[in-house]
């Protein structure tokens, strides 16, 4: 399976990750920008296909450490991963 990691503007494939952890790495060497950016301050985000808590349809969730296999093990083919970094 493939999956699509989104930072800033630019898009690249990868493997889903078997851990958090890894799908960190995986960011990290893709986007060379992140490299250096304290690994506490990533985040993975998907977009909810329903609204969540009544809030408008499509919005961003953020993936738990403890919930990355179940969650990505639910995302289609080619879906992007939002790799978003905190100021």
């Amino acid at each position: 399976d493939i999956l699509t990691y989104r930072h800033g503007s630019r898009m690249v494939y990868v493997t889903p990750a078997e851990t958090f952890e890894a799908s960190l790495d995986f960011a990290q060497e893709v986007f060379p920008e992140l490299r250096n950016v304290d690994r506490e301050r990533i985040s993975l985000e998907v977009h909810s296909p329903q609204s969540v808590r009544g809030q408008a349809p499509r919005s961003t969730v953020q993936i738990g450490r403890m919930a990355w296999l179940p969650v990505i093990s639910t995302l289609s083919r080619f879906e992007v991963v939002e790799v978003c970094v905190a100021p």
